[in-house]
């Protein structure tokens, strides 16, 4: 067999393992430890084994932009030794109630000596208690807008009802004027009615009620590096094999040149 045609044997690759031994150990352990570092510290979630969850529905209108998020995540004590073993989200869902109501799914995750069911409830009520003054506030508004209407459709019917023994243009146009505004007065107060209404009310709906569960062990993250440490290790033997054939390669030109 010519040299051109000799491939690669048992021999062949351990040679160009027995090369590259030190990069084959070096460059795994370094992406190993990278890696896990970032995963260790990056993924919180991972050294907590207990979640407890619920998917809660209300008015949209109830809370300002991100305030329902603030609102749960304060539910974790502060200053405490165990802030670091507590980490509340809030996940949004689709929902066919959409825009008027918002449907969220909140997730608490704690280590195995805290209640995160406890802590879970005590965000439900507080959600609660927010979308119960909201529904006050437009309650009073209602009313409020509701008297004023009154008070200006009495006004209209007496203006109607009101006769001149001597009519003359002035009164006329005056008359006018006044049903005009009283008119344009009891449509904005109709628009802001409708505004009231739209904003949808309580109260807060719990879609799926506070369950708790095991999410798997807190090594979850060991993964990340083992893949890194594999990636490294292939990735140094493709390039010294690369540059092995190359090497090679150059060796029989030369010969046959």
């Amino acid at each position: 067999m010519s040299d051109t045609e000799r491939n690669y044997d048992l021999l062949d690759i351990l040679r160009v393992i027995k090369g590259v031994w030190r990069w084959a150990l070096l460059v795994p352990v370094l992406a190993a430890c990278v890696v896990g570092a970032w995963a260790y510290f990056g993924n919180q979630t991972a050294g907590l084994p207990l979640r407890a969850q619920t998917v809660l529905r209300f008015p949209a209108a109830a809370f300002q932009t991100d305030a329902a998020e603030r609102l749960t995540r304060s539910i974790t004590p502060k200053p405490s030794s165990n802030e670091a073993a507590i980490v509340v989200a809030t996940e949004e869902l689709p929902s066919q109630f959409a825009p008027t109501y918002r449907t969220v799914r909140l997730i608490v995750d704690t280590a195995a000596d805290i209640d995160g069911q406890a802590l879970l409830e005590t965000a439900v009520l507080r959600f609660e208690q927010v979308v119960q003054t909201f529904d006050t506030q437009n309650q009073l508004e209602t009313l409020e807008i509701a008297a004023q209407r009154d008070l200006l459709t009495g006004y209209l019917t007496a203006l109607d009802d009101q006769t001149s023994s001597d009519p003359s243009s002035d009164d006329t146009t005056a008359k006018a004027n006044s049903a005009a505004s009283l008119v344009s007065a009891l449509t904005d107060l109709n628009a802001q009615m409708q505004q009231v209404r739209e904003r949808g009310s309580g109260p807060v709906v719990v879609v799926s009620p506070i369950e708790g569960q095991s999410v798997g062990s807190g090594l979850r993250w060991l993964r990340f590096p083992i893949v890194a440490a594999v990636g490294g290790l292939l990735a140094v033997l493709f390039v010294a094999f690369t540059q092995d054939g190359i090497r090679l390669a150059a060796a029989r030109r030369r010969r046959h040149s």
